[in-house]
């Protein structure tokens, strides 16, 4: 019986470590992409940005954009206002720019995936590039995602988010957590074999949003508005979906900087994952969920009952700890971030007991608060 619990660690050790090494050569064989040198425009743009109480970073995000010095005054910024109660509003109108402009989202909408679909039909042109109100993009984001979307024809395209990186703790980890997602991200597109995106950087075609009827039927989930429209498209045509890797059009987004804002986050998460998650990437956060939680019934159980399962947790741990921390060196090398690493072991245990809670909330979801809004 021994022997057989000894082969069950070791083979989901080993699974582990072949599964980082697939994501990690889908992430590097995906090539960065730089924008053209030349400025001509080869297609107009209209930004999106739905918010809603966004008044303390608002300012931020549209300077982030207007600041794309490649690009002409060929563009829109179209902040659609999902019934802010502070002064987002305000600060939007008093943005000198003949690029940006508000709607609101009318009384009987709200949400988000409600925003983006009453801002496209407000765009005036083609492509339609997303973004949050609490991020700020890269120096070359309109250009990047233009020239992407024009020289591959692609319908949607999908590119690099990740958190800002302060000194404490829970902000390390979600950097590194993000950056984590994004090679999942890569790999998957740059494979055609699952789909994922991030709604705080993703472009699509007025025309493909139109064909595939936008977001009918999902506006009753709360989020989601990313991994709906990525699975539509793939369906569509996945040789037709790209993923953006360079980080001249990359986001950069706020962090939760509580721990309590960050579990209501997850949960948000969790929920979302189960309910419109591709049943490849359920299937590898279902792994990863169950490997986490051998190693820990292997120690707690190893504590009381057998000095072997304590061996088999505690070694399987050390092995998981050195294998995440090739998979991380890898990644922050790319963003240039070595010294989140410092903090490796303890970011290593926060994500630990992250990934174990983060499986019990899919697999049994209860109510969470997003935008000041209840939500189950």
């Amino acid at each position: 019986m021994l022997i057989c619990f000894g082969a069950i660690f070791l083979a989901f050790g080993i699974g582990y470590f072949l599964l980082l090494i697939y994501m990690v050569n889908g992430w590097n064989s995906n090539i960065s992409i730089h924008p053209n040198e030349s400025n001509t425009i080869k297609s107009a743009v209209s930004v999106l940005i739905p918010v809603r109480n966004e008044a303390k970073n608002i300012t931020n995000c549209i300077q982030s954009i207007l600041s794309d010095h490649q690009y002409t005054d060929d563009f829109e910024i179209i902040v659609i206002n999902d019934h802010s109660n502070d002064n987002t509003v305000d600060i939007v109108l008093g943005i000198a720019s003949p690029n940006v402009k508000i709607i609101h989202l009318p009384d009987h909408l709200s949400g988000k995936k409600s925003a983006i679909t009453y801002g496209v039909t407000m765009a005036k042109n083609e492509l339609i590039l997303c973004t949050d109100g609490d991020c700020k993009v890269g120096k070359c984001w309109i250009k990047c995602h233009a020239d992407y979307l024009h020289e591959f024809g692609y319908n949607m395209v999908t590119g690099l988010v990740v958190t800002e990186t302060g000194y404490d703790l829970l902000s390390k980890f979600q950097f590194l957590d993000f950056v984590s997602t994004m090679c999942i991200t890569a790999n998957g597109i740059q494979r055609k074999s699952y789909y994922l995106a991030n709604g705080a950087n993703m472009s699509f075609r007025k025309t493909f949003f139109e064909q595939v009827s936008g977001y009918d039927n999902n506006l009753s989930v709360a989020s989601g508005d990313d991994l709906f429209l990525i699975q539509r498209a793939s369906s569509l045509d996945p040789g037709k979906v790209g993923f953006l890797k360079t980080l001249e059009a990359m986001v950069e987004t706020k962090s939760e900087d509580t721990w309590k804002g960050f579990i209501n986050q997850r949960k948000r998460w969790a929920t979302k994952s189960m309910k419109v998650g591709d049943k490849k990437v359920i299937a590898i956060q279902a792994y990863v969920f169950g490997f986490c939680l051998l190693i820990l019934c292997g120690i707690i159980l190893g504590l009381f009952f057998s000095n072997f399962l304590l061996y088999c947790g505690l070694t399987t741990l050390i092995w998981k700890l050195a294998v995440d921390y090739w998979f991380l060196s890898t990644l922050t090398n790319y963003y240039e971030k070595q010294n989140v690493m410092s903090s490796f072991l303890s970011v290593s245990m926060v994500y630990f007991f992250h990934i174990i809670f983060s499986g019990f909330s899919a697999l049994f979801p209860s109510s969470y608060q997003w935008k000041e809004r209840q939500q189950v």
